[in-house]
């Protein structure tokens, strides 16, 4: 009879035993599944974040361009404006100046001329 109690006393421990083992895979995995849904969470939280400074700095880009296009037609409106100059002509005063400055400038570029060419020889 002692013998049967004791089978008896481990067979209750064996289920005891087991049942605390498959407890603890189930607090293990229920574990991993928790950090693995906190990884997830903190991920989503970065791309949240990541996407909010996204589409704010492609608002300020648009808000940039559409102040660059507002200054560009308003130059482009600026220089419509600006009327074409005729061109003026030259009285025969400023044009003897000019064409006696011009034979001065060609006769001292021919005399710097004619001394180089006398110095190297």
């Amino acid at each position: 009879m002692g013998e049967i109690l004791q089978w008896i006393l481990l067979a209750i421990a064996a289920v005891f035993g087991l049942a605390f083992g498959v407890q603890k895979a189930k607090a293990t995995k229920a574990t991993k599944a928790k950090e693995k849904a906190e990884e997830e969470r903190d991920k989503l939280k970065i791309v949240n974040i990541l996407q909010k400074d996204a589409d704010e700095i492609k608002d300020e880009l648009a808000k940039k361009k559409a102040e660059n296009q507002k200054a560009k037609e308003e130059v482009i409106h600026d220089l419509e404006e600006i009327p074409e100059e005729k061109e003026v002509p030259l009285s025969e005063d400023i044009k003897k100046l000019a064409a006696d400055q011009y034979d001065r400038a060609r006769a001292r570029a021919e005399r710097l001329q004619n001394d180089l060419g006398s110095a190297k020889r």
